[in-house]
């Protein structure tokens, strides 16, 4: 995740086009985008508006996020993707991994 931009899509086996697989972890159906193969071109997928949020890099982020030096790997990138929507519900360093500190 964090705030490297988007570099591949999904296409599923039933021909949808989806986001990253990791996002099923967010919540169910989270990677969707309701496209597929059949009706939509790949550029339709690059439109849409939880993957052109991921093109945005740290604009993406909420003011709060910019500066932690969690950012490169925090769930608030997760919450940005999934939504399709930048400044998502940020988490509070206190709750990221003993991994990621």
């Amino acid at each position: 995740m964090g705030t490297s931009p988007v570099r591949l899509l999904v296409i599923d086996t039933d021909s949808a086009l989806e986001q990253v697989d990791t996002l099923r972890s967010v919540y169910p159906g989270a990677p969707a985008t309701g496209l597929n193969v059949h009706t939509s071109d790949l550029d339709a997928a690059l439109r849409h508006p939880a993957i052109a949020v991921r093109q945005l890099g740290l604009d993406a982020l909420g003011g709060a996020c910019r500066p932690c030096s969690l950012r490169a790997v925090c769930g608030e990138a997760t919450t940005r993707t999934a939504t399709g929507r930048a400044g998502g519900s940020p988490t509070p360093p206190s709750t990221a991994p003993t991994s990621w500190r």
